[in-house]
């Protein structure tokens, strides 16, 4: 069993060589730690290994990562957050001695999954295309195997604590824990559904991975209820559309080459009245005209898991309220 570090016990030089190294390891981000405001529990560890690798010192050395970790937590270096619904494993830390109340979401889900991907409510926020208030964060992990949507609940339940019912998956993906009373989740997402992936410098001490802008309005049509419903979603693409990319945005269609898609894309491209480029406007015909010389062709929803109020014959989309 691991017994707190006595300061006592340690010299001042050993103490102070040992912070020093700790503070110089998270003094800016990197590809293994993305943020450095906010911290793992096990990069913590890792890095508390690296510092110790570095010094020359019986008394650190007799030390273990866990009790050096305990030490830096006194020391106020490392502040646990107060999370809730969270394994042990999953514990955060805010590095260094200021408000952990400023904490961007995007330095947890960061610091929760390194080489994970910010996407759906969290980007909208991050690119300001909405104005409501996330009530829950997105990181994605990218695999090429997904979980079956037919082993998925299709509401968005999920329990708040341990207990009867606790194994109950949310459609939202795997809770990480709750910060603030907002949950954050961890979805998989297959490689091929996510074309457009960018790196932003949030801050000095955040490099965040996230979806694009252009992908992000994507995801809005593709993943209402991960993107906080059709308000939010009407109001993103509202805002977000005369800032597109418009080759980036066409690039991320052709790569996802999805006929689906293409058709919601034309009906909100119209519905805005969208005045598009040469090459995603010839995308949005094509689609039009598959529409038009299949007649038996099939019926899709325009937001997925949402009521349906109509229905557009031209476009062959089931229509929510918005």
């Amino acid at each position: 069993m691991d017994h707190p570090v006595d300061r006592s016990n340690l010299s001042s030089g050993a103490l102070a060589q040992f912070t020093g190294s700790v503070l110089r390891l998270l003094s800016k981000p990197s590809d293994s730690l993305p943020t450095v405001r906010c911290i793992s529990r096990a990069s913590a560890l890792t890095v508390i290994g690296e510092a110790k690798s570095t010094i020359e010192s019986a008394e650190l050395r007799r030390e273990s990562a866990s009790s050096l970790l305990r030490l830096l937590e006194t020391s106020n270096i490392l502040q646990p957050l107060a999370l809730a619904d969270a394994k042990p494993s999953t514990a955060l830390y805010a590095v260094g001695p200021f408000n952990a109340d400023t904490l961007d979401p995007v330095d947890l889900l960061m610091a929760a999954q390194p080489s994970g991907v910010v996407c759906y409510f969290s980007a909208l926020q991050h690119y300001e295309l909405t104005t409501q208030n996330p009530s829950h964060h997105h990181v994605a992990k990218l695999g090429t195997k997904v979980p079956s949507p037919t082993r998925v609940r299709q509401d968005a339940s999920y329990p708040t604590s341990g207990g009867k019912g606790a194994s109950v998956r949310s459609p939202f993906g795997t809770r990480l824990f709750s910060y603030q009373s907002i949950p954050y989740y961890q979805t998989i997402r297959a490689t091929h559904t996510i074309a457009g992936i960018q790196q932003r410098q949030v801050s000095e001490r955040t490099i965040a991975r996230i979806t694009t802008r252009e992908q992000t309005l994507i995801d809005a049509l593709n993943r209402p209820l991960s993107c906080g419903g059709a308000g939010v979603v009407w109001e993103a693409w509202t805002t977000g559309l005369a800032d597109i990319d418009e080759d980036r945005f066409v690039a991320t269609l052709v790569k996802l080459d999805d006929a689906h898609l293409m058709r919601r894309i034309g009906y909100m491209v119209q519905e805005l009245e969208y005045r598009t480029g040469a090459d995603l406007g010839n995308l949005i015909e094509k689609a039009r005209q598959e529409v038009r010389r299949n007649p038996e062709i099939e019926t899709v929803s325009l937001l997925p898991g949402l009521p349906v109020v109509r229905v557009d014959s031209a476009w062959r989309l089931q229509l929510p309220g918005r």
